[in-house]
């Protein structure tokens, strides 16, 4: 599983499923990275490679659509696409229902990252 894979997962979340898209795809593969970074933050041990137990070292690719998700994360890609929906609702809030609404995504993204 690719970060790409899971950019239409966090379209589906803001609905910003039309062409022209709402939020760049660029932008929210950087969220998806910062996503992973604040696992790595909150869950220590999430940063550790659970075959060889040894300290995960992260190159990002240029096109971060091409980054594969190790295994391990993969219980985590639901609190990635909602750390990554937050954010899109954050930067594009007009209105206190948004602001509500990012609150709410990054609660549960946190929530999630705890599991």
């Amino acid at each position: 599983m690719t970060l790409g894979d899971i950019v239409s997962d966090v379209r589906n979340l803001v609905n910003d499923k039309d062409i022209p898209y709402r939020w760049e795809t660029e932008t929210i593969l950087g969220f998806l990275r910062d996503a992973i970074v604040r696992l790595n933050n909150v869950r220590p041990a999430s940063r550790y490679d659970d075959a060889t137990g040894l300290l995960r070292d992260i190159e990002w690719p240029d096109d971060l659509s091409l980054f594969e998700l190790p295994a391990s994360y993969h219980r985590w890609v639901q609190a990635f696409v909602y750390y990554a929906a937050s954010r899109c609702i954050e930067f594009d809030a007009t209105d206190t229902v948004n602001q509500a609404l990012a609150v709410d995504f990054m609660s549960k993204a946190e929530a999630r990252f705890l599991v």
